[in-house]
């Protein structure tokens, strides 16, 4: 039994009747998309490590919910649906990624995207001058942060997202890549988040 014998309707309508061979010959014709596609979230996203494996068994949930959903007899339907779904997967999984990355992200980092000029010496915790007082480290970073959490909310779209990312090291050539625009553009948005936080400050 060879896929070619079958257009993708009558492999699903087969598959629905739990057919496993028929689905397994769906997974076989469509294995060197899922593939595809992988590898070019893969080398886009390398810097989130997401392990190319997660990205296609993200192609491959994205073939099995776009099977549920096909409804028509139209196989090039089908396989707009199915390259959709899998997209929509993968990308799925790089948000989830994002979040998961900002969630253990700690305020030091974030202070530290600013720290390009004498200006912002005050992010720096200052040692007593008989040692450290731990009292005083504790005041001091929660001022930073009462600080950090007014001073994010100004800062809308790119300006975020270069903000974050300069936050986590990332260099401005890196942050271009991944956010799919200009270098000049991210010097730009730095420029702004630079300007927004001295009128914040001021």
């Amino acid at each position: 039994m060879q896929y070619k014998e079958y257009n993708d309707y009558e492999l699903i309508y087969m598959v629905k009747e739990n057919d496993e061979t028929a689905y397994n010959l769906l997974y076989n014709k469509y294995k060197p998309l899922v593939i595809s596609l992988a590898k070019k979230y893969a080398d886009i996203y390398f810097n989130f490590g997401i392990d190319i494996n997660d990205f296609i068994i993200a192609g491959y949930i994205g073939l099995d919910n776009s099977i549920k959903k096909f409804r028509d007899y139209d196989k090039y339907q089908f396989k707009c649906l199915l390259y959709t779904c899998i997209n929509r997967q993968m990308q799925s999984l790089v948000k989830q990624e994002k979040i998961k990355k900002n969630q253990i992200l700690n305020n030091s980092l974030y202070y530290e995207a600013l720290q390009t000029n004498s200006e912002l010496d005050f992010l720096e915790i200052k040692e007593d001058e008989k040692g450290v007082n731990p009292e005083k480290i504790l005041i001091e970073q929660e001022n930073l942060k009462n600080i950090y959490d007014k001073y994010i909310t100004k800062l809308k779209g790119l300006e975020l997202e270069v903000f974050k990312l300069k936050a986590r090291g990332y260099t401005n050539v890196e942050i271009s890549k991944i956010l799919n625009t200009t270098v000049k553009a991210i010097n730009n948005a730095i420029t702004r988040i630079k300007k927004k936080y001295n009128i914040y400050q001021n």
